[in-house]
């Protein structure tokens, strides 16, 4: 038998008194949480950050160069985020990851 917990959530475990008592002694520390409406405000507030910056910056014909062994190469950016170069002899290298 599954047991039902309050009104906003389907959560008997966190709604037990062992839980309760420690609700109210963070609730006296910082402040109340609340609960999924402001985790949603703050997720809506963080994409609409994200819609202002636009899209990324193509890199499509960047010249780029890259360290393998000893050498180093160069090629020009053959994709918008330039994970794949081509050569000066036409053939095509997939580039490490940046690491910062």
């Amino acid at each position: 038998m599954i047991k039902k917990g309050p009104a906003h959530c389907w959560s008997d475990t966190m709604h037990n008194p062992t839980w309760d008592t420690m609700r109210k002694r963070v609730e006296s520390i910082g402040q109340k949480g609340g609960g999924n409406d402001s985790a949603l405000a703050n997720a809506q507030k963080m994409r609409g950050a994200a819609k202002l910056q636009g899209p990324a910056k193509s890199r499509k014909g960047d010249r780029v160069s890259w360290k393998y062994g000893k050498g180093t190469y160069s090629g020009t950016c053959i994709n918008d985020s330039c994970s794949r170069a081509r050569t000066e002899n036409g053939k095509v290298k997939i580039l490490p990851k940046n690491r910062k």
